[in-house]
């Protein structure tokens, strides 16, 4: 939630990103092809060569050589499988659903075929077939780790957060040193506000790597709602000593600073989350309401005005932004940022603009 200037709720900071879903390895070539198959020309060269482009980074490149494979051997299983895969990296899910449907077709029992056809739905949102996907690895091999760890980042996305639970917990009873196993499920029960078995969580995943600034910020954003925002601060400058690059960390430290009333501080930390990331929204927001309660009032509606420039769509930065501009004295533009406001959902903008504008811009 953002903070309404009238209220006292924060944006809380999320979590930085750390780990994507699974992608399976290129399909492996047969090394005992025929002189005749190993020849130029043929669907097992062209598909070589796309390899070779594959494993360089070159996935366009790769497509191509794949593409003349298959139009020599439209049922090479293994370059429907492998162009499906590089459609994937470079973000065309819907062309890799459809190379990836017709591998299974041909080989029902293909394991990596499934685990990037399930990359591919989760990519086009058809969670619960991403899902399918991934139960029919597991099914097959229930100790693939990336493949539960994969399932339960799918269920977030659901909101079956207790799902996600069981699947790291089941990582967790494979391999009990699974640190990544370890930060998702605090993650999600983070998302279930459960604080302090989060911290639990992150608290072992430091005893396995104290190097690791994920479970110090986690433990920060952790504490912050149980409301110990010194000990979260604390976690914080733990974590920026390991990683000093991470966005997300400062803002977090900010709206700490926030709720200690630390504004000075908290304008310090959320300049600096906006150094690492120039368009994040939530700190310019944040920093505003800091700079207003300063009564640094034209700096506080600079920085909404940066925040409305990157989402337009926010009533609450349009609520805020009236109230900055009311203070210095523009009520004209104060009462065309709440109209704005009021017309994106705010209700709250209602009883400003019935107080503040109407009789008073009759009369101006």
């Amino acid at each position: 939630m953002k903070k309404y200037l009238f209220l006292s709720s924060l944006i809380l900071g999320l979590f930085s990103p750390f780990f994507k879903s699974f992608i399976p390895f290129i399909n492996p070539m047969f090394v005992y092809a025929s002189p005749k198959e190993a020849s130029m020309g043929t669907a097992y060269s062209y598909t070589m060569q796309a390899i070779d482009k594959h494993r360089k980074g070159d996935y366009s490149g790769a497509i191509i050589d794949y593409t003349k494979a298959l139009e020599i051997d439209p049922n090479y299983t293994y370059a429907l499988h492998n162009r499906g895969f590089a459609k994937n990296i470079i973000g065309d899910y819907e062309g890799a659903l459809i190379d990836l449907n017709k591998a299974i077709k041909l080989d029902p029992k293909d394991i990596n075929s499934y685990k990037s056809r399930a990359v591919a739905k989760d990519g086009l949102g058809d969670y619960k077939g991403a899902i399918l996907d991934t139960n029919f690895v597991i099914n097959i091999n229930p100790k693939d780790l990336k493949a539960i760890i994969s399932r339960g980042q799918i269920k977030s996305k659901i909101n079956d957060h207790s799902g996600s639970i069981k699947d790291y917990s089941r990582v967790l009873e494979l391999d009990p040193n699974n640190k990544d196993a370890i930060y998702f499920r605090g993650v999600e029960k983070y998302k279930l506000k459960n604080y302090k078995e989060v911290i639990d969580d992150f608290n072992i995943g430091i005893k396995l790597d104290p190097q690791d600034y994920r479970f110090y910020e986690g433990l920060g954003v952790s504490k912050f709602g149980l409301k110990d925002f010194l000990g979260s601060m604390n976690d914080y400058a733990i974590a920026l000593e390991i990683n000093p690059k991470i966005s997300t960390i400062y803002y977090s430290r900010g709206n700490s600073r926030m709720e200690l009333k630390d504004f000075e501080g908290a304008i310090s930390d959320f300049s600096k989350a906006i150094e690492i990331n120039t368009n994040y929204e939530n700190a310019y927001v944040n920093r505003g309401i800091s700079k207003k309660n300063i009564k640094d009032f034209e700096g506080s509606i600079m920085d909404y005005e940066k925040a409305l420039s990157i989402n337009s769509k926010d009533g609450i930065t349009f609520h805020n932004l009236a109230l900055s501009k009311k203070e210095m004295g523009d009520i004209k533009g104060a009462c065309l940022a709440m109209e704005k406001s009021l017309s994106l959902g705010n209700k709250l903008a209602s009883k400003f603009i019935e107080n503040e504008c109407k009789e008073k811009l009759e009369n101006a």
